[in-house]
């Protein structure tokens, strides 16, 4: 499974890519789900081809399977690779926090707070507004530790 973080789309497959992308990084495509490229086409407002082309490129991320003649699914996590990826995740998030402590001051702890109260308030609120703050702090520490 990649983890980078995805560039602002440019071209129309990078667009269809990064949409995608977001739906099945937010579960709206789930595993096992069959993606229709022509629905998503139409809900991006292009063609089929570079929906195509985000497939492929999705595929060779190992996020979705192209099986030939019966189309696209969204690929799923076996518990092993579950546990290996937050394991993973673990060890360099306590990383960039190690690196990060040089950087901390007043300034930055006030800001990591008011990370924690966006969580909690898009928590409160509910739909996909904490999974994006959620992200957000990670990102901000993972930022302090310039790496």
């Amino acid at each position: 499974m990649a983890f980078t973080r995805a560039p602002a789309p440019g071209t129309a497959p990078d667009e269809a890519y990064l949409a995608i992308l977001a739906g099945i990084r937010s579960g709206r495509y789930e595993p096992g789900e069959r993606l229709i490229p022509e629905a998503i086409a139409q809900e991006l407002a292009m063609s089929r081809m570079p929906v195509r082309e985000a497939f492929q490129r999705l595929a060779n991320e190992g996020l979705v399977i192209i099986r030939p003649n019966r189309g696209c699914v969204v690929a799923g996590l076996t518990v092993d690779e579950i546990f290996e990826a937050f394991e993973i995740r673990s060890v360099l998030e306590g990383l960039a926090v190690r690196l990060a402590m040089a950087r901390v001051d007043a300034a930055v702890l006030a800001e990591l707070d008011d990370h924690l109260s966006r969580m909690q308030r898009a928590g409160e609120a509910g739909g996909d507004a904490w999974l994006a703050a959620h992200q957000a702090f990670h990102a901000y520490i993972c930022g302090l530790s310039r790496r």
